[in-house]
């Protein structure tokens, strides 16, 4: 299997990036005339947690890659660490978020896993093409298949026993011919 490259990568994570923003900007959008206003705040303030959350994880992951990949070794303990204050910064923004009671947690927890509905979308169009591709490619295969059958179904017929009126019953299949009479059976058997 071949190894992405880094435009693939980088092209991927712009489409995850705007596939979020396109998720964030329904959620919001939904949420001004249907939800409150708390509602709408919590997946502003969420939305942004997770973009920040996802770029530091994004970066650390990274890190903790090249390391493996030069060889091994141990992993620096600022990237560990890195890696758990994250989680520790986007508790305590939710946490405030909640405490002053600006936030509804349901709105923060839409905002936050915006990047799961831009992985879902993404992964949709994924499929989408990967089945548009296999039906062009079943139809192509379907015209040469067509094209085939259609020559041998030609050849079949040289391969009719002879008879007295083949006029009559060419392009039949010698299972299809039925005898007229004691000399057209004695051809057929």
């Amino acid at each position: 299997m071949p190894t992405p490259s880094t435009s693939d990568e980088a092209a991927l994570e712009r489409r995850l990036h705007r596939n979020r923003l396109v998720v964030l900007g329904l959620a919001l959008l939904i949420s001004l005339p249907l939800g409150s206003k708390e509602m709408t705040i919590g997946i502003a303030i969420g939305g942004i947690l997770g973009h920040f959350n996802q770029r530091w994880l994004s970066g650390s992951i990274k890190a903790i890659l090249a390391v493996a990949a030069s060889g091994g070794g141990p992993v620096p303990s600022g990237t560990v660490m890195r890696l758990f204050f994250r989680y520790a910064l986007v508790g305590i923004g939710m946490g405030v978020a909640l405490w002053l009671g600006v936030a509804d947690p349901i709105g923060l927890a839409i905002g936050f896993s915006a990047y799961v509905g831009g992985v879902l979308i993404e992964a949709g169009s994924i499929l989408f093409r990967v089945i548009r591709q296999g039906s062009r490619e079943d139809e192509s295969e379907g015209k040469s298949k067509n094209k085939s059958e259609v020559q041998s179904e030609d050849k079949s017929t040289d391969d009719l026993p002879p008879t007295t009126n083949g006029a009559d019953r060419a392009g039949q299949r010698p299972e299809e011919i039925q005898p007229r009479d004691e000399e057209d059976s004695l051809h057929n058997h």
